[in-house]
Parts: structure tokens; C-alpha cells; sequence
């Protein structure tokens, strides 16, 4: 139990993060737990946000039980997180059903490599009937058939380390800004078969060889118009697709 002399403590700790002003720098990197300090410390910068979300894990568990959901859950996020890893991605939460990476958010080669990442995952998981199948899909298949949605925003970002200072293990980071609650957003609300959304910044900084196919000579965009309405039943316009690329 919390005795008064910890709550006094604490009580004078929270008054500095709510009432004192931050003092924060600008990141060039990808931040990490290390490197961000406690107190009222933090950092900001451009990152390009990547989230996954498997569907219906509850539905699932109710279908197919704990020990095949285990199994289909350490498997998804095995995968997904080695493609991530092997396109540039910094992993920085697992959230149970999916996890939440970045990428250098101004550049267009990195944003461009998190939609790569993406459109391979999107094979993997989804494609059995065409001349080159996912040699995965086939075997996740076996316990259960997936649905999952995948949503990439880019931003600024601020980044605070939260938990507590004298156990590594009980700190993680705080990545607060609206592109990373809109990916979240979109990872949630896409599905097959458009499995990836985007919003319309990312297809922006996007190099033409995500954007575009080239078939016959001519362009053809790989991305449709599509648009999705939040909680504050803002409407905002997105773009999403149902390509994907095999490795």
C-alpha cells in the first residue's frame, strides 16, 4: 500500500508535470525509452506513425479459444513486426491485437518505406489464389482466417517517458499528436480488402513509385479517394487501396 510519505511525494511530483513548463527539444531520430528523461522533459519531431490492428481478437478467442488465439496472435505480431524491423520502422508499442511503429515523418523515402511495409504485410496475410501466394497465409489459415487494417499518418509528434523513474521495466513513452490518434483511427477502420488508409499527407510525401503503377505506358494510381468520420463527427478525406507488393 501507498503510505503517506509516498503520497506526499508524489502529490509534489504531479503538481511539477501539471503546473510547471516542459522543457522540449527537437528530435532528429526516432526517440527512445533510454533517452528521454523523467520530470518535465520531453521531445517533439516529424514522424511518419504505422499501426496495425487485427480484427475481431474477441471473436476469436469466443471461436476458436485462448490456446489457437495465442498461437495467431504471437504469430501475426511476429511477422508484422519483421517486416517493419527489415523496411526501417522503430518499434515503440505492442498494444495486445497490434503495434504502433514510426519513421522519419519528413522524408519521403522513410514515409514511402512504411507504405512498402504495409503493402508486404498485406500480401502476406491475404493472398492465396494468384501466381506468386503467400507462403503464410496458408498456414494461419489452418487455425483461423484473419482480418486486420493497417493506417499511416505523418505529423508532428511530442514525445514524453512515463512510469516510474527507479524500475526500467515499469517506463515506457507517451507519444502524443493528432496523426498518431488518426492512425490508430484509420488501422481501425480499414479492412479487407483495402486494407491500408492513408491520409491525404502521407499520400503526399509518398515518391511515385507507391503511388502510381505503370501498366501499358500509362500511370495508374494505386490509391482511391475515400473518406472517414470521427467521434467529433469531423469528416476527413483519406486515401486507401487493396494493392500490395510480394518480397
Amino acid at each position: 500500500m501507498v503510505s503517506k510519505y509516498e503520497l506526499e511525494n508524489l502529490t509534489r511530483k504531479i503538481k511539477t508535470y501539471i503546473e510547471e513548463e516542459y522543457r522540449i527539444r527537437e528530435f532528429s531520430g526516432i526517440p527512445t525509452v533510454s533517452n528521454i528523461p523523467y520530470g518535465i522533459k520531453g521531445q517533439k519531431g516529424q514522424l511518419c506513425v504505422f499501426s496495425i490492428d487485427l480484427r475481431h481478437s474477441t471473436k476469436m478467442l469466443k471461436e476458436i479459444g485462448k490456446e489457437k488465439s495465442g498461437r495467431i496472435h504471437k504469430a501475426f505480431l511476429t511477422i508484422v513486426a519483421k517486416v517493419v524491423k527489415s523496411y526501417g520502422g522503430k518499434i515503440r508499442s505492442y498494444t495486445g491485437d497490434g503495434l504502433l511503429a514510426f519513421w522519419k515523418g519528413d522524408s519521403s523515402d522513410e514515409v514511402s518505406k512504411s507504405v512498402k511495409a504495409a503493402m508486404i504485410i498485406r500480401w502476406l496475410f491475404s493472398i492465396s489464389n494468384n501466381s506468386n501466394p503467400s507462403p503464410i497465409k496458408s498456414l494461419m489459415d489452418k487455425i483461423y482466417e484473419i482480418d486486420f487494417g493497417i493506417g499511416i499518418d505523418c505529423g508532428e509528434v511530442y514525445v514524453f517517458r512515463s512510469g516510474i523513474p527507479d524500475s526500467h521495466h515499469d517506463s515506457d513513452l507517451i507519444f502524443m499528436g493528432e496523426c498518431v490518434n488518426f492512425a490508430v483511427f484509420l488501422s481501425q477502420k480499414a479492412k479487407s480488402n483495402n486494407y491500408i488508409q492513408i491520409s491525404e499527407k502521407t499520400y503526399s510525401l509518398l515518391n511515385d513509385g507507391w503511388k502510381f503503377s505503370t501498366k501499358n505506358n500509362t500511370k495508374e494510381d494505386m490509391w482511391t479517394d475515400g473518406e472517414v468520420k470521427g467521434k467529433d463527427n469531423i469528416t476527413r478525406n483519406i486515401k486507401k487501396t487493396n494493392w500490395y507488393s510480394h518480397i
